[in-house]
């Protein structure tokens, strides 16, 4: 979940390409710690979650959903720009929405086991079915933005909204963009063997509510020939024309 923190709304982001030894870390290579100076928001809209998370108890609200990007340097110096995820719905951080927002956030990888739900982290655990839709489609999400496809921001709020059905068993409704539910019912529908990804845990996010955590799915993109046939069949032939967004203030 994310705040909004009042910054204006630029241009869509070309996000830049992260290089294989910051995959491999984050990965569970070698333990690696991510200073985020920059979070941003992108190419998002409003979705209802309905459900009941155990231990927390049930959950009705419109919640703002898409790809949340990081940027800044590893503790080893490398800098990271890193398109990822919620995969925790509880935590709240402030990021800019639109923009890159100034931040101050301490990230760690770990492999993904459960939902974050309770305050040190150490919610429910997660089936390895789970899993592998969580981060199935965090990839998929991650390789649709870099590509710029068509109707991206609907996809996006569409992407994060069944990652969340995944985690909770939440139910979306009531998408801002009138194609939202088509392509949220379709994600929800795929499968993907075998995918894995790590969550960057940040131990210090400004703006939340709930304990000290906060986490965020790696949306690491797979290489083209993984995933060819796959994006065959989710129909992602061809890529849009950049537009300049106009221009808004979203208030704090």
């Amino acid at each position: 979940m994310f705040m909004l923190k009042g910054f204006s709304m630029s241009r869509f982001l070309a996000l830049s390409i992260v290089t294989a030894a910051l995959l491999a870390s984050a990965s569970g290579a070698g333990a690696t710690t991510y200073n985020v100076t920059s979070a941003g928001l992108y190419n998002y809209g409003t979705v209802q979650m309905t459900g009941t998370i155990p231990g927390y108890g049930s959950f009705n609200r419109g919640e703002y959903a898409g790809v949340l990007v990081l940027k800044g340097t590893t503790d080893k110096g490398t800098p990271f720009s890193l398109t990822t995820y919620c995969f925790d719905i509880l935590h709240n951080i402030s990021v800019g929405f639109g923009s890159q927002g100034g931040v101050n956030y301490t990230f760690t990888s770990t492999s993904l086991g459960n939902d974050l739900s309770g305050n040190a982290g150490t919610g429910n655990a997660l089936s390895a079915n789970q899993i592998e839709r969580m981060s199935g489609l965090a990839q998929l999400g991650s390789y649709m933005f870099k590509s710029n496809v068509s109707d991206l921001s609907s996809r996006m709020a569409a992407i994060q909204a069944a990652i969340w059905s995944v985690e909770y068993g939440f139910t979306a409704s009531s998408f801002s963009s009138p194609t939202g539910q088509g392509f949220y019912s379709n994600y929800m529908s795929r499968s993907f063997p075998g995918a894995r990804t790590p969550v960057l845990v940040a131990s210090n996010a400004q703006g939340q509510l709930i304990g000290n955590v906060q986490g965020q799915g790696l949306g690491a993109v797979p290489e083209p020939e993984t995933w060819a046939l796959m994006v065959l069949g989710f129909g992602l032939v061809g890529v849009s024309a950049r537009r300049r967004s106009p221009t808004r203030t979203v208030a704090a």
